[in-house]
């Protein structure tokens, strides 16, 4: 009762909120399904995939920075389909990289998912609020952080969920247990990058829309 979904009705606003969750999805599954492929599919040491991670996360960072700046001086295009285009290549090459068992592959992959996932969340959000009037602005505010708790819990219950149904599914025809986690890790990312995609198709259309009307 005290939210407005006012926000929600306005077409510059609505398709931000659902890139910024398509992007938050993406990101918050990889952070808790990578390690787990490094530890059971590729048989790493904890340590070691944490130390994986490092340069993905700062890749991320660090793009979350830069691309708000080249919101600033440029728009919303090219940075937001750019960005979930990444993602989306970088999820294609992780799951090339799982099924074929090479981890460098995969490691690749999973750097550049969370590079693109850092192009695109500043600026979705940015995008969306900026262009709201003046009086929806902390119900804008809120809005977009209920759409990044809702990610957080979405996405790795849905990735993580078909990760596990998946490998469960192919241990039980025989499967070795790592190689079944390597493919129940692409599974899920198949899943990821199809809705990254979507994100993408989404990002591109709204970009351009928001490039027309300035």
């Amino acid at each position: 009762p005290l939210v407005s979904l006012e926000p929600v009705r306005q077409p510059a606003f609505w398709p931000a909120a659902v890139l910024v969750m398509i992007t938050m999805m993406t990101y918050f599954s990889l952070s808790v399904m990578a390690p787990l492929y490094f530890e059971e599919a590729a048989g790493l040491a904890a340590s070691t995939a944490g130390v994986l991670m490092v340069a993905p996360v700062l890749a991320n960072a660090t793009a979350s920075v830069l691309s708000g700046r080249v919101l600033d001086r440029r728009g919303e295009w090219p940075v937001l389909p750019a960005g979930l285009g990444v993602a989306t290549a970088g999820l294609l090459v992780t799951i090339g990289g799982a099924l074929a068992g090479v981890v460098a592959a995969a490691t690749a992959g999973i750097f550049f998912g969370y590079l693109g996932t850092g192009m695109v969340l500043s600026p979705a959000q940015t995008a969306g609020l900026r262009r709201l009037p003046d009086e929806l602005d902390a119900h804008g505010v809120t809005l977009m952080s209920m759409a990044v708790q809702l990610s957080a819990c979405l996405g790795p219950a849905l990735y993580i969920g078909v990760m596990s149904a998946a490998a469960t599914g192919i241990a039980a025809a025989g499967t070795p247990a790592a190689q079944a986690s390597a493919e129940g890790f692409a599974a899920a990312m198949a899943v990821a990058a199809a809705i990254a995609l979507t994100g993408t198709a989404l990002a591109l259309a709204y970009a351009r829309t928001l490039r027309k009307a300035a």
